[in-house]
């Protein structure tokens, strides 16, 4: 049992209109008049929806989250920015966003020799918006 938690800790939460795409989980931006929607690579991203019901979306704007990531992120200070697929990646003109907690679900794979392809780390992590 792990006996630490940030669930819930901080939490603000509205409600928008989901943009076409937008799915649990990921981070989003402000689109349009009260409409979230996908972020492109290298986007601020404002929150993290929660959820999506009937055209509308709730997404945290501050506290506590978990979001994907991919990429060399650590706990700690970190610039960060949407990543394009739902997630965050490192980026250096990104955002100043506090990681508190991480778990690698893929470590990163060297490119051998050249010949073949890196394949940057991911997983999950806790961050505060």
């Amino acid at each position: 049992m792990n006996k630490v938690s940030f669930e819930e800790i901080g939490a603000l939460r509205a409600t928008f209109y989901a943009g076409s795409g937008v799915e649990a989980g990921q981070v989003v931006k402000v689109t349009d008049g009260a409409t979230v929607g996908a972020c492109s690579a290298n986007d601020r991203f404002c929150g993290v929806v929660g959820a999506v019901e009937d055209g509308f979306a709730a997404v945290q704007l501050r506290g506590f989250v978990q979001v994907s990531y991919t990429g060399a992120v650590t706990t700690g200070w970190n610039k960060l920015a949407a990543d394009g697929k739902g997630g965050v990646t490192p980026y250096a003109s990104g955002w100043d966003i506090l990681v508190v907690d991480k778990e690698v679900v893929s470590p990163a794979v060297e490119a051998d020799g050249g010949s073949g392809t890196a394949v940057p780390e991911s997983g999950t992590a806790v961050i505060w918006l």
